[in-house]
């Protein structure tokens, strides 16, 4: 379906629509690879990375009502979600343009909310203030609904009386590192256990996206440091894929085939099965 109408002009573009925020930024795109078994395939599939997926295969999906996804930090940082096949399947499909502009309408309130889809990068922008409006943290499911108009789609959370959850937090020390914890947070949106992380300092956490610009942090050290941190969560000190993928992107965009393969060639990781993952000089308890 062409939208004509919806095609703006370059230089009337807002910022974050000609180049991608830097929390969503990637020089690459990480396919999932061949070999995996059928479990591994699905299991990172379905964590709906952008940068998992070719253009043909965002591209190339059926039409469907409605599609629903879970929010990572960088998308949650950038107020965007992800172009992934998943996705695609409900939003506008005009090709003529690489950045579309688009309307979501809140389902609970009506309230009109004006993004772009900019697919050179694969994402969708401008929802910052509804995410904040709707109190969502990383974790956050959200449904989007196409409707009658090819560039309106609807846009809703899973509702959730407001109540305490433990849920892990991002703490930042005095010296700056980073610490995981497992604290009860006020929680108003349907999440994903695994992936849902609760950010009190946000400002703190920008800073330390800028001061890493710019310098080569190897991804190993990084996950290290979070597998370290997650498995003082819990007493067998195993981390799930999934746990390590939603917290490593809190401090750096990293596509899920990226972690697995660094997983996989670090002798230090020993894989224990269903997922799970132990620093080998941790011992077993």
């Amino acid at each position: 379906m062409r939208l004509h109408h919806l095609f703006p002009l370059q230089q009337l573009q807002p910022a974050f629509v000609q180049e991608p925020p830097v929390y969503i930024r990637s020089t690459s795109v990480v396919p999932l690879a061949d070999h995996l078994d059928e479990e591994t395939f699905k299991l990172l599939y379905d964590l709906d990375d952008e940068l998992s997926f070719s253009n043909d295969e965002i591209n190339e999906v059926d039409r469907v009502d409605s599609a629903t996804f879970t929010l990572t930090y960088p998308h949650w940082r950038s107020g965007s979600i992800p172009v992934t096949p998943n996705t695609n399947r409900v939003l506008p499909s005009a090709l003529e343009s690489e950045n579309i502009k688009i309307s979501f309408i809140d389902k609970q309130t009506q309230q009109q909310i004006s993004a772009w889809v900019v697919r050179s990068h694969n994402y969708v922008v401008g929802l910052s203030d509804w995410f904040e409006q709707q109190n969502l943290i990383p974790g956050s499911n959200i449904e989007i609904t196409a409707t009658k108009h090819p560039g309106t789609m609807l846009i809703s959370t899973e509702k959730k009386r407001s109540n305490k959850e433990w849920i892990k937090t991002v703490l930042i020390g005095a010296d700056g590192g980073l610490v995981f914890a497992l604290l009860r947070q006020p929680i108003y949106a349907g999440f994903n256990e695994r992936m849902a992380i609760a950010i009190p300092d946000r400002d703190g956490l920008d800073k330390i996206w800028q001061d890493r610009q710019g310098r080569n942090i190897q991804i190993k050290s990084d996950v290290f440091r979070m597998m370290n941190e997650l498995s003082k969560l819990n007493s067998q000190r195993h981390v799930h894929f999934i746990d390590l993928y939603a917290a490593i992107n809190v401090i750096r965009r990293t596509p899920p085939m990226e972690l697995l393969t660094v997983l996989a060639t670090t002798p230090e990781i020993i894989h224990v099965g269903d997922h799970y993952y132990h620093m080998a000089d941790q011992g077993k308890e």
